[in-house]
């Protein structure tokens, strides 16, 4: 798949997935807020509720981070970490 072909993906995944604009998105999940890892970034609502959209909820998180937010086991000690930052 080409690089452009993921960006068009990406943008349509912002606007009609997380209904904000392309530019948000790509500056939200352009490091991870926890360790700053850059090349994998995920979006994720802070309050877990995809339907708020205020800039306070959303933060980019690595993959490894976004996993351990769910899990029952880290959830509390990363969301610490995300209240930190």
């Amino acid at each position: 798949m080409s690089i452009n072909r993921i960006e068009q993906i990406k943008k349509h995944n912002a606007e009609s997935y997380h209904n904000i604009p392309y530019e948000l998105y790509l500056k939200i999940t352009e490091k991870c807020c926890i360790c700053g890892f850059d090349s994998i970034v995920e979006l994720h609502h802070i309050d877990e509720n995809h339907e708020n959209k205020s800039l306070n909820n959303l933060v980019g998180l690595c993959p490894n981070h976004h996993a351990m937010i769910h899990h029952r086991d880290f959830n509390t000690e990363i969301k610490k970490l995300i209240n930190y930052k």
